[in-house]
């Protein structure tokens, strides 16, 4: 389930209790208002969770460096400048580490460094070059 679509639903079921619990005081039944209340409470820490964990996820958004010379991504400060497949983490918000040209999971080919594509521009360009002398 997407964090927004999820955090909306809670914000309905929250709205909904609310609702009912107001309904039960005004009948002053007060366990079953009681029980509303912790089920209010329990949604709340739920929808805190949620909101520390896209919180998270915006600060790491911030430190992504997308890399003009291939397909990956790389954490900013990160010491060992470890490659992420930009495919998994734009398309799902996912850093899947790649340690060659494919990434496992969604299986994009990756130009992982600049000396790839400028080895493939060559062999395109000699390739091109032997197609002309036929």
């Amino acid at each position: 389930m997407e964090p927004i679509t999820s955090t909306l639903g809670i914000i309905n079921s929250i709205t909904e209790l609310l609702t009912k619990a107001t309904d039960i005081a005004k009948k002053k039944k007060e366990s079953e208002f009681l029980s509303i209340v912790a089920d209010i409470q329990l949604q709340m820490i739920e929808l805190r969770k949620q909101d520390e964990e896209l919180a998270k996820k915006l600060d790491l958004s911030d430190r992504i460096i997308r890399h003009s010379d291939g397909l990956y991504v790389t954490i900013k400060d990160d010491p060992e400048d470890i490659r992420y497949c930009s495919t998994c983490w734009g398309k799902d918000g996912k850093l899947i580490q790649i340690g060659s040209h494919q990434c496992n999971v969604c299986h994009t080919y990756l130009l992982g460094y600049k000396e790839d594509l400028e080895e493939i521009k060559r062999d395109h360009e000699r390739t091109k070059h032997a197609i002309n002398t036929l």
